[in-house]
């Protein structure tokens, strides 16, 4: 369950980080 939280909060981040971009 850690992980899985952990992988979509990263996958999130990476998105956000692609629309700032």
């Amino acid at each position: 369950v850690y992980k899985s939280y952990s992988i979509r909060i990263i996958k999130y981040r990476m998105i956000q980080q692609k629309n700032h971009l």
